[in-house]
């Protein structure tokens, strides 16, 4: 009871809570949950060791959500996995043996070990994903020279040695609790703090760190990472995603894949550029970004103007020198400035007030140096809602402005 009043309260973490449903089996997971819908790719011999109780489908429709939907594998049982954040050491043994691809990895015994894994081919020549990692490891682990392992093992299955695709860019080394912590490679890593309802206006200053720690238990969290790889067209390959404890069935530790996020690639420069570009809108959230069919990148933002005025407010300008320095980095790009009202008012009014604030917005940027080439704007009035403006919610979302970057 106390919970549901904390959401009562609390909107901006409402809708957060992890949904976990154990599927009916591994080659239903893979095909439905992994797989990209509709790629190019061919699954066979789908595998699964270890306790049924390690592995599930997660769902999570927040906005805020690091993945909203996938595959979790965990060295514990999966309910365990899920917040609030309200315990340091959760976490038990599940009387599995572990593994020996793990164990060298970690150069110590596992134990619990969570496999999934299935062979795979496809015309293209590269292949990538999507995932984080979570621990509950954090602190108490850091440096202490031991530590959990998980490993995504790819080799071809007529021949060759595995390699693990769970690297940070940049040869920065693999994931785990000593190489991606608060100290060290801390910007691939989130802290995960103790959820406490008393203190639950205090989430206000920062709503992604409050709806995290209400969502997951463990203690820390790496930021969302692709793993990826260069293959032999029409070849045939084997990819193991593991996960064990090492040294200890305390302290557990878990591995989330993004839905539909395994698909095949015609050059791993173009996950990798990719990748990169996708850096330069880390400031925003996830769920206010889209990429179209031609690779441009819709962008929702609400900026603030008073009421019937297309002055822009003080506490939009944060969002817009992010915007600007997009701008700034990829000097190629344009981008187009579209107004958005809701339905209050005379529809002539509400077009001529979204052109307006639309140019306000265009003759920002033109003002920070964004040649005016380089810019375009646009009013729409109230005929393209987000939603039906049927609650004053709802027409806050309908006013917005958007921004179009074109490659």
């Amino acid at each position: 009871m106390r919970l549901c009043i904390i959401l009562l309260f609390f909107p901006l973490i409402g809708f957060c809570q992890l949904t976990l449903n154990r599927p009916s089996s591994p080659t239903q997971l893979v095909r439905t949950a992994l797989i990209s819908e509709g790629s190019n790719i061919v699954i066979s011999n789908v595998k699964f060791t270890g306790n049924p109780g390690s592995v599930a489908r997660f769902y999570n429709e927040s906005n805020r959500a690091l993945l909203q939907k996938g595959i979790v594998l965990t060295t514990g049982y999966i309910p365990d996995i899920k917040g609030p954040n309200n315990s340091p050491n959760t976490g038990g043994p599940m009387l599995k043996p572990g593994d020996r691809d793990l164990s060298r990895i970690a150069r110590s015994p596992t134990l619990d070990a969570v496999v999934l894994e299935f062979d795979f081919n496809t015309p293209y020549d590269s292949i990538a994903f999507e995932y984080f990692f979570g621990s509950e490891e954090y602190p108490e682990y850091v440096n202490q020279g031991l530590n959990d392992v998980f490993a995504f093992l790819l080799k071809k299955v007529d021949g060759g040695t595995y390699k693990n695709l769970a690297q940070l860019p940049d040869g920065k080394g693999p994931i785990s609790v000593d190489n991606v912590n608060a100290y060290k490679n801390k910007e691939y890593f989130i802290t995960n703090p103790p959820f406490n309802g008393r203190e639950v206006l205090d989430w206000e200053q920062d709503k992604d760190l409050g709806e995290i720690s209400l969502t997951y238990q463990f203690d820390g969290l790496t930021k969302v990472l692709v793993a990826c790889s260069k293959i032999e067209p029409n070849q045939t390959y084997h990819l193991k995603i593991a996960i064990a404890d090492a040294g200890d069935e305390l302290y557990d530790s878990g591995v989330f894949l993004k839905a539909g996020s395994f698909k095949p690639y015609s050059s791993v420069e173009s996950i990798k550029a990719k990748t990169e570009e996708l850096k330069l809108f880390s400031g925003f959230n996830k769920s206010d970004l889209v990429t179209d069919s031609l690779g441009n990148y819709h962008l929702t933002t609400h900026l603030k103007f008073n009421t019937d005025e297309s002055i822009i407010l003080n506490e939009s300008f944060e969002v817009l020198k992010q915007v600007l320095s997009v701008l700034y980095t990829k000097l190629t790009w344009k981008i187009v400035v579209n107004g958005h009202t809701d339905s209050d008012g005379e529809d002539t009014y509400n077009l001529k007030l979204s052109q307006e604030r639309a140019a306000a917005v265009a003759s920002y940027l033109m003002q920070n140096n964004i040649e005016t080439n380089r810019v375009a704007f646009f009013g729409f009035g109230d005929t393209e809602p987000m939603v039906e403006n049927s609650t004053n919610q709802n027409k806050a979302l309908n006013r917005r402005v958007e921004f179009v970057f074109v490659r």
